[in-house]
């Protein structure tokens, strides 16, 4: 991880890989400890609100984009649906 000032910041929370590990293996155990807890990762969500929250993610803060996210899928919860509205003059 990077810090602010371009340092790399300290890895003592998290063990050192084994020998032999795969890289596949170190980045899986990385990510189950320490993957946000996002809407768009829960089982069950389909591929349109994933490409919803990527598009939003854009160089905008997730704190920002979660509300967004929600209000969106709750209007336009496919691909079909937001092809079907009229746009808002």
């Amino acid at each position: 991880m990077v810090t602010g000032a371009g340092r790399l910041a300290s890895r003592e929370h998290r063990p050192a890989p084994l020998p032999g590990d795969s890289p596949g293996d170190v980045v899986v155990d990385w990510y189950a400890s320490a993957a946000r807890d996002l809407p768009w990762r829960q089982p069950g969500v389909d591929a349109w609100a994933v490409l919803v929250s990527e598009v939003m993610l854009q160089q905008t803060p997730v704190a920002r984009v979660e509300p967004a996210w929600r209000a969106w899928l709750a209007r336009w919860p496919s691909p079909l649906t937001s092809r079907r509205r009229r746009p808002v003059r």
